[in-house]
């Protein structure tokens, strides 16, 4: 367990607690799951004006990461969800995000 900035692109970065656990290892690599869990987004993105405008927010995600010893870069396959309410002149507005993304290395 890992506590870490995800770059969700721009000024948009989040403090997470990453949980990784080990699903099998040989001797050509190792396959790690990922869990991703932000239980309170208000106090974990760090964007200026984030704790006024939202009013709640949680993230979570999943992912598979695949670490080739003869490699340098490992593959990844992960979901991040993001629901959240901000509030937007007098309306609360809700909002929910799924990003997939996938890094794999090129030959």
């Amino acid at each position: 367990k890992t506590k870490t900035e995800l770059d969700m692109g721009g000024e948009f970065k989040v403090n997470a607690t990453v949980h990784y656990r080990v699903k099998s290892i040989d001797s050509k690599g190792a396959v790690i799951a990922l869990r991703h869990e932000v239980s309170d987004l208000r106090h974990a993105l760090n964007v200026e004006g984030a704790e006024e405008a939202l009013m709640s927010g949680t993230l979570e995600g999943n992912g598979t990461m695949n670490v080739r010893f003869d490699r340098v870069m490992p593959t990844l396959d992960q979901t991040v969800l993001l629901d959240m309410k901000v509030q937007d002149a007098n309306e609360e507005v809700a909002m929910k995000l799924k990003v997939s993304m996938k890094v794999t290395a090129r030959d």
